[in-house]
Order: structure tokens, then C-alpha cells, then sequence
């Protein structure tokens, strides 16, 4: 059985909920259900593909916005408001944030040892022919470089924040970012001698005044799913994340 309810419709709906009846003469209660079915049943998968349909419509306004006339101008604005409103109903009417016109990365997986690297595609990872035998990776990021440089990736056995990075090791990451991207040797020839982190902790070690303007390499552990040296709300940046094949499987 149903439940008879109540509503309090705007003019405007009233007018179009009588052209809906007189169009296909259903009675007001299968109209408002099949409006709720259609609106606010459907699988999330598709309630997804929504959102992200009306996010690339929003991006193609935008960059047709500063060439429209005044007429088309405005009748954009209006679509973008129609596409906002819709994204925000499958985003639980939650407000949009910032992120929400920026395109997530797209992601890459690499099997570690009982475990899954989940990471951006363009991280560059050095040792991915060990990959079946690590437990934890490094992102190696270049600091003030006045070159887009990517992030590198190491992958490692032991939790290197547990111990202290070695010369060795800290010269075979060297080597191996080199091996990726030639381009980096003058900078790393000419980083501080102490730019990597021995601690790793959630902030890159201070750089000295007398530093500032030079290059140098920050290291930072990727976040193993868990980890409860983590504030529980962590969110591991650009979503570069380890998970153990326990967790895979719930």
C-alpha cells in the first residue's frame, strides 16, 4: 500500500504536473512516483555517469562563456545553472566544492607484494621490475624546479621510515630518477646534500634561507590504507594510496 500525502507544488510545477496529466492522462500519483523512480533510484553507477556528464558540460560552457554574444551569453548561464543544479541533486544536495570542475588524475595499479599501489598514470615508477616482491613506495617530488618535472615513484620492502636513509640508497634513487628523466641531473647536482627526508613525516623537511631558490628532492612514504600513525580523515595526496589484498576483498 501507498501512503497519501500532502504537497505544496510552486505555481510554475503545478502547470507542469497538469500538462504531464493532460498529455499522457496519468493520475498525479504515478507521475510524482515515476519522477522519484527516475530521479532518485537509479544504480549509482549511473547516477555517476550523470555527475560526470553534467561536470564536462559545465567545463565546455566555461570555455565558450568569453566568446558568446549577449543573447547566447546568458542562455549558457542558464544551462550551466540547469547542469549545476542536477550535479548537486546526485551529490546528496551536498554543495559543490572547489575540486568539482577539476578532472580527477587518471590512476594506474601496480601489483606490489600482497598488496595493490594504486597511484596517478604520469607517476613515473622507477623499480616496477621488483614490484612482486615491495611492500611500500616513495613518491619522489622535485621541489621549486622552474621546470615541470614528474613525481617518481620507488618501490621499497622495508617502511624506510622506521629507519635511516642511507647515501647508498639515497644515490640508487638518484640514479635511477636520472635513468627517467636526464633532464634532472643539473638539478639534483646542484640540490642541498640533506634535501631528502631521513624522518618522513607528513611535511617536507625545512629548506634553509640560504636555499630557498635552489631545486631539491622531497621524499614522502605513499599512504598504506590504515595506517594508523595517520589522522583517521587522511586524505593521501592526489589519491596515491597502498591496499593490502585483505582490504581488497570487503
Amino acid at each position: 500500500m501507498g501512503k497519501k500525502l500532502s504537497l505544496d507544488l510552486t505555481d510554475q510545477n503545478e502547470k507542469i504536473l497538469d500538462s504531464i496529466k493532460e498529455k499522457t492522462q496519468y493520475k498525479y500519483g504515478k507521475i510524482i512516483n515515476d519522477l522519484i523512480d527516475l530521479s532518485c533510484r537509479i544504480p549509482v553507477k549511473v547516477q555517476d555517469e550523470l555527475f560526470e556528464f553534467c561536470r564536462k558540460n559545465i567545463l565546455e560552457i566555461n570555455k565558450t562563456l568569453p566568446n558568446a554574444g549577449i543573447v547566447e551569453h546568458q542562455a549558457l548561464l542558464d544551462k550551466k545553472e540547469a547542469y549545476l543544479r542536477i550535479a548537486k541533486f546526485f551529490n546528496q544536495d551536498i554543495e559543490l566544492d572547489a575540486d568539482f570542475l577539476t578532472p580527477p588524475p587518471r590512476m594506474q595499479k601496480i601489483k606490489l607484494n600482497n598488496s595493490t599501489l594504486i597511484c596517478p598514470f604520469d607517476y613515473i615508477i622507477l623499480n616496477q621490475q621488483a614490484a612482486d616482491k615491495m611492500n611500500y613506495a616513495y613518491v619522489i617530488e622535485i621541489q621549486n624546479a622552474n621546470i615541470s618535472i614528474p613525481h617518481f615513484v620507488y618501490l621499497c620492502q622495508e617502511d624506510l621510515r622506521m629507519t635511516i636513509m642511507s647515501p647508498i640508497l639515497r644515490e640508487i634513487i638518484n640514479m635511477l630518477c636520472i635513468d627517467a628523466w636526464p633532464q634532472l641531473k643539473n638539478i639534483l647536482d646542484n640540490s642541498p646534500e640533506d634535501a631528502y627526508r631521513d624522518d618522513f613525516g607528513y611535511q617536507w623537511k625545512p629548506i634553509e634561507p640560504k636555499e630557498i631558490d635552489l631545486s631539491f628532492a622531497g621524499i614522502n612514504s605513499v599512504y598504506v590504507q590504515g595506517d594508523t600513525r595517520y589522522p583517521m580523515d587522511y586524505k593521501p595526496p592526489l589519491g596515491a594510496v597502498i591496499i593490502r589484498n585483505l582490504d581488497l576483498k570487503h
